[in-house]
């Protein structure tokens, strides 16, 4: 126990200089191949506590850029940490394991990490990771269009985090109640919780996270008719992000840019930002973003009256929604299928109970019948439906072509 206390406290000092190291490089505005080198170097150290923090600032640090070498890092983290008996950092690089899965639209594989390193957080009681966990279950919940759910988790975030003196974790969970707001239409909410995620993360200099609070800004004022102010911070964004090779960022950022240019008319810059997001976004996979940008470029197309890349835009969307439509419902029902088993283990914990295993198989063998017969089905669904609309589309793409 004293050995382990021992380093776990060395830990503690490595990982407040490597933060150290990487807030200064963030304070200079530094590229971040710098920081990802001088990261790379210090593995070369025979210290393995000291490789467990810089693998996960590696993993940390490609989650935007490339997230093969992302999962490459996180993986050896989580064998080093689980080798030297390291909770805390286990916990954390299961959570950061947990956004790069995110990033490739992986929202299943996400939620699994997630759960993994909320259990080791409440066993252990590590209040700051279980801010950031609550914050990102929110993220998910969000992304699955389960709102209320993800302001439950993003209010549980908030509650935590207020009682800590971490200004850091405090911009991102105020982020994420933004963005649950945005897609509820509280644009009023949404505005106000970017605004204080941006005066936090101004006042600690936190270049990414501003940027990314610049794009959510802007959103917001192009979706209440502030056109011009938007365009001004959606650029804003691109300039960070440019700086920092935040490709994610990046493609968010000129899908945004591109959907200003089609409200202002001017259909050829708008398909630039559009192919360009699209390039960006190769790396990562992100549907939900693709879908918008292949909309994006069928309405720019039409407008030029190009209407044989409009029709084959309008095709490629469709066949994204559809991919949608199945991914989202696969994932829900696996959220549901993760969340269960992480009550249950909770449940095994606190009861032992005999009886429980049987009752445990029993359900986990509804939910996964359930699963097969609901995929099934909504799967044959989709692909009539596909057809369907396709046809009728192009009906009425053809219709509104004769009355022009």
């Amino acid at each position: 126990m004293i050995k382990n206390n021992m380093l776990q406290n060395k830990i503690g000092i490595v990982s407040i200089l490597l933060f150290v190291f990487a807030f200064a490089s963030s304070f200079a505005y530094c590229q971040t191949n710098a920081s990802i080198d001088g990261l790379v170097k210090m593995l070369n150290r025979n210290d393995d506590s000291t490789k467990v923090v810089v693998l996960k600032l590696l993993c940390w640090e490609h989650r935007n850029i490339d997230t093969a070498s992302a999962l490459d890092y996180g993986y050896k983290a989580v064998d080093l940490a689980k080798k030297l008996n390291l909770p805390y950092e286990l916990a954390d690089v299961y959570n950061r394991l947990g956004v790069v899965k995110r990033n490739q639209s992986k929202y299943a594989d996400a939620l699994d990490f997630y759960f993994k390193g909320l259990e080791i957080s409440q066993k252990n009681n590590y209040p700051k990771l279980l801010a950031l966990e609550y914050n990102n279950i929110a993220d998910i919940y969000n992304r699955l269009g389960i709102y209320d759910k993800a302001l439950e988790f993003g209010k549980k975030g908030l509650e935590i985090t207020n009682n800590l003196n971490d200004d850091l974790t405090l911009g991102y969970v105020y982020n994420i109640l933004g963005v649950v707001y945005k897609n509820m239409d509280k644009l009023d909410s949404a505005l106000y919780s970017f605004n204080k995620s941006l005066q936090i993360r101004q006042k600690i200099f936190f270049t990414s996270g501003i940027a990314t609070s610049y794009l959510n800004i802007g959103t917001v004022h192009f979706l209440t008719g502030k056109h011009d102010s938007s365009y001004i911070y959606i650029n804003k964004s691109i300039d960070i992000y440019n700086d920092k090779n935040d490709q994610t960022g990046l493609a968010s950022s000129y899908k945004q840019l591109g959907l200003y240019h089609n409200h202002m008319n001017d259909y050829n810059k708008a398909i630039q930002c559009f192919n360009k997001s699209l390039e960006l976004n190769k790396g990562f996979g992100d549907l939900p973003l693709e879908n918008e940008l292949y909309e994006g470029l069928k309405h720019s197309y039409e407008k030029l009256g190009d209407t044989k890349k409009a029709y084959y835009y309008l095709d490629l969307a469709s066949r994204i929604k559809d991919s949608i439509t199945i991914n989202i419902f696969v994932e829900r029902i696996t959220h549901l299928t993760e969340n269960f088993k992480f009550e249950i283990q909770r449940q095994e914990e606190k009861q032992r109970e005999a009886s429980l295993t049987d009752r445990i198989s029993h359900r986990r063998t509804i939910i996964v019948l359930s699963v097969i017969i609901l995929i099934l089905t909504v799967g044959m669904i989709v692909l009539y439906n596909r057809y369907s609309k396709l046809k009728k589309d192009l009906i009425k793409h053809q219709a509104n072509l004769t009355n022009h």
